[in-house]
């Protein structure tokens, strides 16, 4: 028998080799995206940066094992997006309306300080126990400022912001991340990370199936709320379509996928199973719209690459035959040059860029838990 192909979908290992395509794209990514001083670029975003964009990064430079690039991108992250007056990262850097460049929100985002938190304990585990030290300052900041309390149970909610916002304590569902809290849960043992993994699926459940604004639910949404007294969950104010599955809901499934592939949790194993639309979908006509309602109408019927890797751990436990077609999709959008260097579909959306890459990364078992 031959070789076994690094396309399979094999168990995670910290050992095993990288598949050449994700370090081709990786090449391409910090030749396109990622400037000598570590700041990650949006082209399509008025050439600004984010802290998403730099968690991105700092997490596939330690999966990728590249100290250097690491280091620039946590660099360029703590002397521009820190904010010494909150003790905090804040989310948006570019083009002020003076002209000069500068940080334009000290606002959090919860799901680039978790993955910015894990790539530093990664990086601990990995490198230098000195990544540590960072890692933990970040998750107290996180523990004090975004998560709340409803209704006796604790939530990681959307950022600084959500937790006094009106209507009810905001959540994301595509921030939930349940296998980062596990690690956190380990490593700082001062704050109950546990906590956030039982309260993190109640409320992916309440938010996906409740009828938000009349809408019956088939699929996460956007955004969420929670009301204070009871703890349901409720329809986001203040955003457009925020009960839609689109540029955000998406990673949901990766997040999910995730614990599911790292830890074999019955909750994200039986979420994945029961909330089968997307499959249905596939399987119906072969294709996924960018965006649906939160019952299932096709809201944006395009083809984009960049969504289907949610596709790809919406099918890992239910159909794993159809999460590796989806990889081979995916695979098709890639355009590697004379260099060697790899983008894929539109090379100028630094989203699609990432989460390509996070889609066939999971497909392919390229993505293990460095703590454990």
């Amino acid at each position: 028998m031959g070789a076994a192909s690094p396309e399979a979908p094999i168990a995670p290992t910290a050992a095993a080799p990288m598949p050449a395509l994700l370090v081709s794209a990786w090449v391409g990514y910090k030749l396109h995206f990622i400037q000598a001083d570590g700041r990650v670029v949006d082209p399509e975003g008025a050439q600004g940066s984010t802290s998403e964009g730099q968690s991105y990064a700092m997490l596939r430079a330690v999966w990728m094992d590249d100290g250097a690039t690491f280091d620039s991108a946590w660099g360029w992250t703590l002397n521009n997006l820190g904010d010494p007056a909150h003790g905090r990262i804040g989310w948006h850097w570019g083009r002020a309306s003076d002209g000069g460049w500068r940080l334009l929100s000290t606002d959090s985002a919860a799901d680039a300080d978790q993955d910015m938190a894990l790539a530093l304990l990664f990086a601990a585990h990995r490198w230098s126990p000195a990544y540590r030290i960072p890692a933990m300052a970040l998750l107290a900041t996180l523990w004090a400022e975004d998560v709340t309390t409803v209704a006796g149970h604790r939530y990681m909610s959307a950022a600084n912001w959500a937790p006094g916002a009106a209507g009810g304590p905001v959540l994301n569902p595509s921030y939930f991340a349940p296998y980062a809290y596990r690690v956190f849960a380990a490593e700082d043992r001062s704050h109950p990370w546990s906590e956030l993994v039982a309260s993190s699926y109640q409320a992916l459940e309440a938010c996906t199936d409740a009828p938000l604004e009349g809408i019956a639910g088939r699929l996460p949404p956007n955004w969420c709320a929670l009301n204070r007294d009871t703890g349901a969950a409720q329809a986001a104010q203040g955003f457009v379509r925020p009960n839609d599955y689109g540029y955000d809901a998406f990673r949901v499934m990766w997040r999910v996928a995730l614990d599911a592939q790292w830890n074999h949790d019955p909750r994200a194993v039986e979420y994945l199973r029961s909330h089968s639309f997307l499959l249905e979908q596939w399987q119906h006509v072969d294709r996924l719209a960018a965006e649906y309602t939160h019952s299932g109408a096709s809201r944006n019927a395009e083809d984009d690459p960049t969504v289907y890797a949610g596709a790809i751990g919406a099918f890992s436990v239910a159909d794993p035959a159809a999460a590796l077609a989806v990889a081979g999709k995916l695979k098709s959008t890639a355009a590697t040059n004379a260099s060697g260097d790899t983008l894929f579909g539109r090379p100028t959306n630094y989203y699609e860029q990432n989460w390509v890459w996070f889609g066939l990364a999971l497909a392919w078992g390229a993505l293990p838990d460095l703590a454990s």
